[in-house]
């Protein structure tokens, strides 16, 4: 089921919980704060593809979502809840990025071409880092994978300002070309 509400474009999951994946409507100053509800079923995920006006530079999310996959590089600012369990994709205009300990996982180039990164705080949780989830972060200087026992193939290729990794030696697995 596909639908509209107060700007919001969705999808109803076969759980019957609601995807966002778009806005259309109007905001007051440069933050959009996305409701927990909408026709009385829970968000549950965000999924933002060059989907919201160039003008939002903030996005506040309700701590009922636990999926979160953002393409937006005009946004500088996301709110994070406790929520939250997966990082599908996050690319926003922000130079350092702090996940909360909520997130267990992150997908495959989760953070793939996100060039303004910086440094990124993991959460303890995130036990792998999956093939090409860092590809293509230039400014990427530091990683800290203390917790981290698997890192797939590519995950950190052509990150050219890549100076400090910290590994585990819990690390059992390194992926081809994962640096």
């Amino acid at each position: 089921e596909f639908g509209y509400y107060q700007g919001y474009s969705y999808t109803v999951k076969k759980d019957n919980t609601i995807r966002v994946y778009g806005y259309k409507g109007d905001v007051e100053g440069n933050e959009l704060v996305i409701p927990s509800k909408m026709w009385g079923k829970t968000v549950t995920e965000i999924y933002l593809s060059y989907a919201l006006d160039k003008k939002i530079k903030r996005i506040v999310f309700p701590d009922t979502v636990t999926d979160i996959s953002i393409t937006e590089p005009n946004v500088e600012y996301v709110s994070i809840p406790n929520s939250v369990k997966r990082i599908s994709k996050l690319i926003i205009n922000a130079k350092n990025i702090e996940l909360p300990d909520s997130i267990n996982e992150i997908g495959d180039s989760a953070f793939g071409g996100y060039e303004v990164l910086e440094s990124i705080k993991l959460p303890k949780g995130v036990k792998e880092i999956g093939n090409f989830t860092f590809y293509e972060c230039k400014n990427l200087k530091s990683v800290n994978l203390e917790n981290v026992k698997s890192i797939g193939h590519s995950a950190f290729i052509r990150c050219k300002n890549l100076k400090e990794i910290t590994i585990s030696s819990d690390c059992s697995t390194i992926g081809p070309y994962a640096f």
